[in-house]
């Protein structure tokens, strides 16, 4: 299973565009999208979601186009986990969680064993047991935040599309984030993760796109992207790039034009 964005281009207009995208995010990794604000990222995700089209070029789930799967097969293969997290109504936790196996129920049907099993799963895997059946609305936004990740991990699809979903997550709740996905990248299926974390894209993620002005600057191993002077030309930064026991550390020292 293979979701790939071929010469992709995208306009919002005249103040911002997508030039010519390629890229295949294959089975068993986890790729990091990196870039200063407005880099594209967002939008990015959106298209592979299916919530935007792109005005050029082809995007190819398991050798098909979004549009000859349909919604309800798209949401089967793809777990879309917004920037944006907002609650329309007031709903308990464990029922907005309930929401990531639509795309498997019948119309009017109830939940069958396997969705139970993967609401409890998702649950469990972001420490929310505790608050499973408070109202949503009564919740921090960091555990907000975890509930929504939740309901996206219910879904159990193979592609993982996440646009900043570590912000607002306390560092423990980041880790612990960042290690589900790649155990889901382990056993076989993908995620896509738009992160301004430098540190947790280099320990987390197999393969890095970094992203500038609506372009692939680079693509590949975290240490092969992740350069001081890769960071230094797209973000402007000063940064320290180390290797420990526990993978590729980068931290940042100031601007690259401070004296």
């Amino acid at each position: 299973m293979t979701l790939e964005f071929n010469n992709v281009s995208f306009s919002y207009g005249a103040g911002f565009s997508l030039h010519d995208l390629s890229f295949c995010l294959q089975p068993g990794e986890c790729v990091g999208l990196i870039g200063p604000n407005g880099a594209g990222k967002s939008t990015i995700l959106k298209m592979l979601a299916g919530i935007i089209k792109p005005s050029g070029g082809d995007i190819v789930l398991d050798d098909m186009k979004p549009e000859d799967l349909g919604p309800r097969v798209i949401a089967q293969k793809t777990a879309y986990l917004p920037q944006q997290r907002r609650f329309h109504w007031d709903i308990s936790v464990r029922s907005l969680i309930e929401l990531g196996r639509l795309p498997y129920r019948r119309r009017f049907g109830g939940l069958l064993p396997d969705d139970h099993r993967a609401v409890e799963r998702a649950i469990e895997l972001m420490d929310l047991k505790a608050h499973a059946n408070r109202p949503v609305s009564n919740l921090s936004g960091g555990e907000q935040a975890r509930v929504h990740v939740a309901r996206a991990l219910a879904q159990d699809a193979k592609f993982i599309l996440a646009d900043e979903p570590t912000a607002g997550l306390d560092p423990a709740h980041q880790i612990s984030l960042m290690r589900c996905f790649a155990e889901h990248a382990k056993t076989g299926g993908s995620v896509l993760v738009s992160l301004h974390d430098l540190g947790m894209a280099a320990r987390w993620c197999d393969r890095i796109l970094l992203l500038d002005n609506g372009r692939i600057v680079m693509e590949g191993a975290p240490d092969m992207v992740m350069t001081r002077d890769n960071l230094a030309r797209v973000y402007g930064i000063r940064a320290h790039v180390s290797r420990t026991e526990d993978g590729l550390v980068i931290a940042t020292a100031g601007l690259s034009n401070d004296a």
